[in-house]
């Protein structure tokens, strides 16, 4: 009877955790079902139900239970997600653990012997998950990251280090050729020059709130960036003086928050003279602008005088809820800008709507509004995009030869909020889309978070790795 008192918990404990497992699985399943889910968590539940039913009674047959279990959780696993080792680990990983530790599990003496089949299957099957998992992961492809940086820069210009785009190229991989800074010299390294923009607190005590988070252009030996208060300036490579300056006179009244991520690059190689080689940059009173990359002018060709106002088609816009503060990428000769919309106060916030530009013209191409179905015109006259939609407030990426330009998504506000939230609302919220560069239309999306109630956003522009590598 000692022996036997001494051997109950370990028993009852692995009991318990089937029992607890199962309940879960049971329920889960059975809602699963209701949605024409699968009916395999359900018939797994019922499993670790029964055989966490024997084991509390020290019945060994509990162990052939959970080895009929697992050994379907094998098959089932492999024909569900094939050899993908990363997508089995979660599947097999804590059902062949539990087999472990149910073989270490003393039942009764009187169960011994009608037990050593039972722990032999367990065994058995167990060993066969473990391999499982052991052989898929010897087949995960390891990468030599080493040579990345080497791979990377045969997508950019060999002759020359030229900074062309917010992260160095459309592909946002963020590598340069610049060859004269290396690991050995960097601590030899001093400050050339500085450059204050005149855009501090210090200096502009209306300014409530100020980020500089601008990432600089290096085109035809210039440094180019934007202020947080939209100033755009260009500066010699060499020397840090300011070659000119595109003051817009934004208005910054009580916007939430003041920054530039960065400026835009086009250059047209049929066109000579003004605005051939052109700068994009926005305000945050809502315009986009079109500067001469050599002397600063506005483009005259480009919307209104060398702007576009942002406002148009979001209807009631309170100043300074919604304006673009991420460059848009370029795409051949079309510019697609997204926008930042304040966080947490309404669900009445302006649309999150991302547009396409022609960048020479400023002719708006056309529009693509999560909260709208894909295939809906433009609205009318009259009528403004969907309210509060969700938003793509960061940088942009994307790749000409397949005509895609990759969005990162933020959710719709209130961010925290999601009762008030349609299916049209959530459906792209906190994900990747693809939309083709020509059209606005959706090509692809990933969702991330589903129902993101908690803000996040995916806040970096998707970076094709996998084309670089294939290079």
């Amino acid at each position: 009877m000692k022996g036997d008192k001494e051997i109950r918990w370990p028993r009852w404990l692995a009991a318990v955790l089937l029992l607890a497992i199962g309940a879960v699985l049971v329920l889960g399943g059975v809602k699963l079902l209701m949605l024409s889910g699968s009916p395999y968590y359900l018939l797994a539940g019922l499993a670790c139900l029964g055989s966490g039913i024997l084991l509390w009674r020290g019945d060994a047959r509990g162990l052939s239970v959970y080895a009929v279990m697992l050994l379907v959780t094998v098959v089932w696993s492999f024909w569900e997600v094939g050899t993908q080792f990363w997508q089995l680990l979660p599947r097999l990983a804590g059902p062949t653990v539990i087999g472990g530790f149910l073989l270490l599990l003393p039942l009764r003496r009187s169960a011994s012997e009608p037990g050593k089949p039972a722990r032999w299957g367990l065994g058995a099957v167990t060993l066969i998950a473990a391999l499982a998992l052991i052989g898929t992961f010897l087949t995960v492809p390891v990468f030599d990251v080493s040579s990345i940086r080497a791979i990377a820069l045969k997508a950019m210009n060999p002759r020359s280090a030229e900074w062309t785009d917010y992260g160095a190229n459309l592909a946002g991989n963020r590598h340069s050729p610049a060859a004269e800074i290396t690991p050995a010299n960097v601590p030899q390294l001093e400050q050339a020059w500085s450059f204050e923009t005149g855009d501090t607190k210090a200096k502009r005590p209306e300014i409530k709130s100020i980020s500089f988070m601008a990432t600089p252009l290096m085109v035809d030996d210039k440094v180019v960036f934007c202020s947080p208060t939209g100033k755009v300036f260009a500066l010699d490579a060499d020397t840090g003086k300011q070659v000119w300056l595109r003051d817009p006179h934004t208005n910054i009244g009580n916007a939430q928050m003041l920054n530039c991520r960065g400026v835009s690059y086009h250059a047209d190689s049929a066109a000579i003279g003004l605005c051939a080689k052109r700068i994009l940059s926005m305000t945050v009173d809502g315009r986009l602008l079109a500067s001469d990359l050599a002397t600063g002018a506005p483009c005259p060709d480009f919307g209104k005088g060398g702007t576009i106002n942002l406002d148009e088609g979001l209807g009631d816009v309170d100043p300074f809820r919604s304006y673009t503060s991420s460059p848009p990428v370029i795409v051949g000769g079309v510019a697609v800008l997204g926008s930042y919309v304040r966080d947490n106060y309404t669900k009445d916030d302006p649309s999150g709507v991302v547009r396409a530009y022609d960048v020479k013209s400023g002719r708006l191409l056309w529009a693509w509004d999560s909260g709208r179905p894909d295939d809906a015109p433009m609205p009318g006259p009259g009528e403004s995009w969907t309210r509060g939609s969700v938003n793509a407030w960061s940088v942009f990426s994307a790749d000409p030869a397949l005509g895609l330009v990759y969005l990162p998504t933020g959710n719709a506000t209130p961010d925290h909020v999601g009762t008030h939230r349609s299916p049209m609302l959530e459906r792209y919220a906190s994900s990747i889309v693809a939309l083709d560069v020509k059209t606005g239309r959706i090509r692809w999306h990933f969702q991330t978070v589903h129902h993101d109630t908690w803000d996040y956003d995916i806040r970096q522009a998707p970076a094709e790795m996998n084309r670089i590598q294939n290079i």
